[in-house]
């Protein structure tokens, strides 16, 4: 019998080859999705969420429905991002800056920059949470609210820790907290970015206040 060349098999899948493609198809994707966040949140932030339609944020985005359902199954689902995020964000930071920190006063100016500095990052998904509660999942809602109590709790701690250390002069760390977010996140309402003040500005003008409450 003739010898002949060996019969060749497929070759194998290259796993590491199509970990790259991946990878690319990944961020393609993520900037996708950030794109109609973006857009989508500046439509509520101008328009409200209920005056906003699906089509809007296509029209806005230069693309079509389609595309945008390819990624959001609803409005609300973009809503629940959004609002979401806010608060996620604050958390990170708060949770980000703490770190490595010892004395109360290290973490509680780090933790009012870096806090303040989320809300004014995402003034406009926190002005669409509160304005918008009414229309977030009571699933959603109830996420969110977590996530508020633990940023809440972060704070408390430190409070509660500077003023057993004699570093703080403060009544009632809980009701200390609650005025220091407060303060904070309130700037939704007021903050555009273009103002007369600019972010650093402010921001080391909240510190400055909350500092002013503790010492």
């Amino acid at each position: 019998m003739p010898r002949g060349k060996p019969l060749q098999q497929n070759p194998p899948a290259n796993r590491d080859n199509d970990a790259p493609l991946q990878s690319i198809k990944d961020e393609v994707t993520a900037i996708k999705v950030e794109r109609i966040i973006r857009e989508s949140a500046d439509l509520f932030f101008r328009n409200g969420y209920t005056q906003t339609k699906m089509s809007d944020i296509a029209d806005s985005l230069g693309a079509t429905k389609p595309f945008v359902y390819n990624h959001f199954d609803s409005k609300s689902r973009i809503l629940i991002e959004i609002c979401e995020r806010g608060t996620r964000d604050a958390l990170e930071a708060a949770e980000t800056a703490i770190e490595g920190k010892t004395s109360p006063s290290d973490k509680f100016e780090a933790f009012v920059r870096a806090f303040a500095n989320a809300v004014l990052d995402d003034y406009k998904f926190v002005l669409i949470y509160f304005r918008e509660e009414l229309n977030i999942p009571p699933d959603s809602a109830e996420k969110i609210t977590q996530m508020r109590k633990r940023i809440n709790k972060i704070l408390l701690d430190i409070l509660s820790e500077g003023l057993k250390a004699g570093a703080f002069k403060i009544n009632d760390p809980k009701l200390s907290a609650l005025i220091i977010t407060g303060m904070a996140s309130y700037a939704f309402a007021w903050y555009r970015g273009d103002g007369r003040f600019g972010k650093d500005t402010i921001i080391a003008e909240i510190v400055s206040s909350s500092l002013k409450l503790v010492l």
